[in-house]
């Protein structure tokens, strides 16, 4: 059939076959893919029960929805030829890879297999067919699952008969040898089989011909594999076991279970403790009874508790001793190092950031033995991997547009952002795979053991999760939330704020606590027991106890001149488990400067000092600047820049957001004391008491005034609010869902301009107001930040480093036209906008960092920085 053409199908090449079909290689010449054609063999075409057969696995496999199965398309019929369309796997079946496997990719293939039976399972579905030749490898690592011809649905009638066996010789299990009723327990049995090869190289049910396979299979216990193979870790025997139990009662109950366990595992092998499932007796070479195996079995799960009691007794005794002697214990020094990095790819903490924002721009393997960065080459960006003990650096193929990598806790995966998209790329260099659409605002995330991954999203408005294998994100907690790091047990996630705070996020009920005695960002948990945090520019530490997640002691500092951005809230620091400290050098603290641009690209320095800007807007006039200055207070200043003056209106714990009303009077801003948060009126002169204008117990973000003063727009949790601010909150003239970010109303408050999230990137669009259900999109490729010309016949927005214009006409009916680039640069992305228009819409305010530096060829590195803990605590005392 190769080069033959089956309905839009062109035939490649013969891939395989098997009992009941053989697989093509095809063209799909209508979507312009490639896929696998499963074609029923002629001499069974004319049989009925192998058709239904055929068709049910295509029903069943067509249900399943999961990295670890192959995805079948389609079923069809052509010239009384019957085929199944499925995803075409560029890879090697496991039969042809079990020569070359290792114990940690055995490991890693098994729980791959044992995640895509256990979606198998959730959906009813038996495979009944486990083997290797049913299981392909990618060669980017990922193992599927095929065939599922023999798959039995729970609760339809089967259509063998009872008694006939069905299955292949050798990974039955004794139910299918016996050919009595099977559920799912039976595919535990086979990938036991399975793993038992995988792991030995050999089956461990053996006999000259099929009778003697069967009857091992039914009565006898295969050796320990430990017993054959040195260097297999001592819990594997333990798991196998239980998965080739001849009773279908006693074997693991699910396969997400199992998966659990090698899971485990894997983390304790690779951290090289001291395995919690203990180690297996050695045994005769000739196998055991099953009876003697069961003995074996609960011996070892006795002498495992008493293991484990004798363990926690000894780590009590040396934890006691240690705290004893620990004045007297010699402490390794701490090593001071740099990493000289390529002149042609320099570290960017920029990246492929679609917003230009600052992101955390390097990271460092759990063990500290590999660094990843965000490295510029040319005008893109991707990611360089570094082995600290060698010279060289290798680029990262296929990670375009990279931003804010992260390791899995094992070291052998890298998380990392581009525009839309969360990835995952191999240590060992595979092509990236795509986990889930992400929006444009992510503030990094973090790798749990079970493989979930917790992503800062919504501009770090959102904790959500995500499988590492693929899926759609679901919301964990709807919390001030950047820079996530999962605390010792995962049940708990430490996260920063944009208010400099730091907090914990409980897991199991989303309860959310503020750590009051300490400020700063990028928090993270070391094995010493303490927090490490930035706190501008100098990294702090304070003890903290994981049971009661709270602090214990005074912050001290362990090191200035920690690179960070405070407009972003980013530190650039990493550390790794053992101690290895990496991070960027910045002798000062980073301030900007106002800068006026115009439509020619000219920046002009506005003459203002530097200092740390958190918001800003121009009055409607353009004549003053509202601005909030981060200091040990927030404060509230006015620019007069007519008169080069400026005085400072108010000063507080938290205050956010600046909007002029129209006749300049007073501007309103966030602020938050204790647990009650306000929007507050605040009048221009000196010493004015605040007028609050609405009083809540959640954060409020104030957005536009109308031009005559009678409406004012803002949001709060779930709605974007428009009120009458002279009866308050109550009379809410329109509750719209908080999709609409940065609203703000036209000239003659008909039509309101905000951004959505679409398809994960934000757009700006243009409705009537009242809303009538009519929407208009304005920008094309992305864009925030909305702002109306004072005349309304231009809408200016921001998108990363660029900031357009679209010409409007909005009567008799609102008519936008194509948007156009007015001017661009590297300026600081900073909270709600981050520009401001001239009344004549020919000159635009922005800030810059004074001492920007956005690119760096020094990484500098700390070895053994958890010994200068002590020596500052102590000197800070």
């Amino acid at each position: 059939m190769v080069g033959q053409t089956i309905s839009h199908y062109r035939i490649i090449e013969k891939l395989g076959e098997g009992g009941m079909g053989v697989v093509y290689k095809a063209h799909d010449t209508k979507l312009d893919r490639e896929v696998a054609l499963k074609c029923l063999l002629p001499n069974l075409i004319e049989s009925n029960e192998t058709k239904i057969r055929f068709i049910q696995e295509a029903k069943l496999a067509a249900t399943l929805n999961h990295p670890n199965i192959c995805t079948v398309h389609d079923i069809e019929e052509c010239e009384g030829q019957q085929f199944i369309v499925m995803e075409f796997v560029d890879g090697e079946d496991l039969r042809k890879k079990l020569p070359s496997l290792g114990i940690k990719q055995s490991i890693d293939i098994g729980i791959q297999i044992a995640e895509g039976l256990a979606a198998a399972h959730e959906k009813g579905i038996t495979h009944r067919d486990l083997k290797p030749e049913n299981v392909m490898l990618r060669k980017d690592g990922r193992a599927q699952i095929m065939d599922f011809g023999l798959a039995k649905l729970k609760g339809v009638t089967r259509l063998t008969k009872k008694g006939i066996t069905v299955g292949t010789e050798g990974y039955m299990s004794p139910e299918q040898v016996q050919g009595l009723e099977q559920d799912h327990r039976s595919d535990i049995f086979s990938l036991g089989v399975l793993l038992y090869e995988m792991f030995t190289g050999e089956p461990p049910f053996k006999g000259i011909h099929q009778a003697a396979v069967a009857y091992e299979i039914v009565n006898v216990d295969p050796k320990p594999m430990s017993t054959g193979k040195p260097g297999i870790p001592a819990g594997l025997d333990v798991i196998i076991f239980e998965c080739l139990e001849k009773e279908p009662a006693e074997r693991y109950q699910s396969a997400a279970e199992l998966a659990k366990d090698l899971r485990r595992l894997k983390r304790e092998s690779s951290g090289k403790r001291l395995s919690r499932t203990g180690a297996v007796a050695q045994l005769p070479e000739g196998g055991l009874s099953t009876r003697t195996a069961k003995l074996l079995m609960n011996r070892t799960r006795i002498w495992m508790i008493t293991l484990a009691s004798v363990i926690v007794l000894a780590a009590a005794a040396v934890i006691i001793s240690i705290k004893l002697h620990e004045s007297s214990l010699p402490i390794a020094p701490p090593i001071y190092s740099s990493i000289l990095l390529p002149s042609s790819t320099p570290l960017s903490v920029y990246g492929g950031a679609a917003l230009r924002a600052v992101r955390p721009s390097f990271a460092l393997s759990p063990d500290g033995s590999k660094l990843v960065y965000v490295g510029k080459k040319g005008d893109g960006y991707r990611l360089y991997l570094r082995q600290l003990n060698a010279h060289e650096v290798a680029e990262m193929d296929g990670t375009d547009g990279a931003y804010g990598p992260f390791f899995s806790p094992d070291g052998q995966w890298i998380g990392f952002f581009t525009v839309g998209e969360m990835k995952k790329i191999s240590v060992n260099q595979s092509q990236p795979i795509t986990i889930t659409r992400v929006g444009p605002e992510t503030r990094g995330a973090c790798w749990s053991s079970n493989n979930q991954i917790f992503v800062s999203e919504e501009g770090g408005s959102s904790l959500q999760v995500v499988s590492g294998n693929g899926g759609v994100l679901e919301v964990v907690a709807n919390s001030d939330c950047l820079w996530p790091e999962l605390l010792p047990g995962e049940k708990h996630i430490l996260v920063s704020t944009s208010m400099d705070s730091i907090r914990i996020i409980n897991l199991h009920n989303k309860e959310v606590t503020r750590l009051s005695t300490i400020s700063g960002t990028n928090a993270k948990y070391v094995s010493t027991g303490h927090l490490l945090y930035a706190d501008k520019g100098t990294l702090m530490a304070v003890g903290f106890d994981v049971r009661s997640c709270e602090t214990t002691g005074n912050p001290f500092p362990i090191l200035s001149g920690v690179r960070s951005h405070t407009g972003h809230r980013v530190a650039h620091y990493a550390v790794s488990r053992n101690g290895m400290l990496a991070y960027l050098y910045s002798p000062t603290e980073p301030k900007a400067r106002f800068f006026w641009v115009d439509r020619r690209n000219t920046a002009t320095d506005v003459g203002l000092p530097a200092d740390d800007y958190r918001y800003m807007m121009l009055s409607p006039d353009g004549t003053k600047l509202g601005t909030i200055i981060n200091r040990a207070q927030q404060e509230l200043w006015v620019y007069d820049l007519i008169r080069n003056t400026r005085s400072l209106i108010r000063s507080g714990p938290w205050l956010w957001d600046v909007v002029w009303d129209p006749q300049q009077n007073f501007i309103s801003y966030g602020s938050k004391t204790g647990d009650t948060c306000t929007i507050v009126l605040q009048s221009l002169n000196v010493g004015a008491e605040p007028n609050i204008l609405i009083r809540r117990r959640f954060h409020m973000f104030p957005y536009s005034w109308s031009r005559d003063g009678r409406l004012f727009a803002f949001t709060m949790r779930d709605s974007t609010f428009v009120i009458h601010p002279d009866t308050g909150m109550e009379n809410v003239l329109q509750s719209m869902k908080s999709e609409r970010a940065f609203f703000t109303f036209s000239p003659a408050a008909n039509y309101a301009a905000y951004v959505v999230a679409t398809e994960k990137v934000w757009q700006v669009y243009v409705e009537p107001f009242p809303p009538t259900g009519e929407r208009w999109q304005i920008s094309t490729d992305g864009g925030e930040e909305p702002i109306w010309s004072i005349n309304g016949k231009e809408l200016f927005f921001r998108w990363g480093p660029q900031w357009k214009a679209v010409d409007v006409v909005l009567k008799p009916k609102f008519t936008a036209g194509k948007p156009h680039i007015i001017f661009e640069g590297d300026f600081i992305n900073i909270p709600s906008w981050s520009y401001s228009a001239s009344p004549d819409g020919q000159r635009f305010l922005v800030l810059k960092d004074v001492n920007e530096q956005s690119e760096y060829t020094e990484i500098r590195l700390i070895s053994n920085i958890f010994s200068r803990f002590s020596d500052a605590k102590n000197t800070n005392e």
